[in-house]
C-alpha cells in the first residue's frame, strides 16, 4: 500500500502500542521504510522489554542517516551483550555503509577505540573490519602497533587475520618488522599467509579464466 497518510498513521500508533502489537509495527516500519517513525523508533529503543529496543535498533539502522551515527555510538557502552548488543552493531554496520562516505563513519567509530571497554572495544574491530577501507585498516593497525592495552592489540591482530582485503598485506609486513612480541609476530605472519594464499587462488583463478 503507498498511500503516504498510512506512514503517518503508523509512526502514530507506533507511539503508543505495546507488546506484539509495538513489534510488529516496528518491523513495518523497516519494511516500509517509514522515516516518519524515525521518533517513535528511537522511544522504542528505550523500552524495558528486551525484544522491543533490539528491534527498534534493526529498523533505525535502516532508516536513519549518517548525521545520527554519534547517537547510536553513544550507546555502545550500556550494551555489553545480549540480543540488544547485536541489533545496535549491525545498525551501526548497516548505517555506515550506507553513509555516502563510510570511511568518515569509520573514523567516528574508531575514535572510541581508546574510550571503550575491552567488550566495545572487540565489537568495534568487528565492524571496522566489516566496513573495511583505508580508514578502518589504519585504525586497527595504529591499534595492534601502538595501543599499550594487550587486549584492543590482541583483538586487532585477530581481526587483521580475518580481513576481507588484500591492502591489509603491506600493513601484515610493517607491524612484522616493528611489533617486538614474538607471540604477535607469529600471527602477523600466519595473516599474511593466509592473504598470500588468497591472491595466489585468484590470481591463478583469473588466469585460467582469461584462458
Amino acid at each position: 500500500l503507498q498511500d503516504s497518510s498510512l506512514d503517518a498513521q503508523l509512526a502514530k500508533e507506533l507511539l503508543s502500542a505495546q507488546g506484539k502489537s509495538r513489534l510488529l509495527l516496528i518491523d513495518l516500519a523497516r519494511r516500509r521504510h517509514t522515516v516518519a517513525a524515525t521518533q517513535a523508533l528511537w522511544q522504542a529503543a528505550e523500552d524495558d522489554d528486551i525484544a522491543v529496543p533490539a528491534a527498534a535498533l534493526t529498523s533505525l539502522g535502516t532508516l536513519i542517516d549518517a548525521d545520527a551515527l554519534p547517537k547510536l555510538i553513544a550507546r555502545l557502552g550500556d550494551t555489553a551483550s545480549g540480543q540488544e548488543a547485536t541489533a545496535l552493531d549491525q545498525a551501526i554496520r548497516d548505517l555506515c555503509r550506507r553513509s555516502e562516505d563510510p570511511q568518515q563513519a569509520a573514523g567516528q567509530l574508531a575514535a572510541e577505540l581508546p574510550k571503550s571497554d575491552a567488550s566495545v572495544q572487540a565489537r568495534i574491530l568487528d565492524t571496522l573490519k566489516i566496513i573495511g577501507g583505508p580508514t578502518s585498516l589504519q585504525a586497527v593497525a595504529n591499534a595492534a602497533a601502538q595501543s599499550d592495552d594487550e587486549s584492543l592489540r590482541d583483538g586487532a591482530f585477530r581481526v587483521m587475520g580475518q580481513w576481507q582485503s588484500t591492502d591489509v598485506a603491506p600493513v601484515l609486513l610493517k607491524l612484522l618488522q616493528d611489533v617486538n612480541d614474538q607471540r604477535l609476530k607469529v600471527r602477523a605472519i600466519r595473516a599474511y599467509i593466509r592473504i598470500a594464499r588468497t591472491l595466489s587462488r585468484w590470481s591463478f583463478t583469473s588466469w585460467s579464466n582469461f584462458n
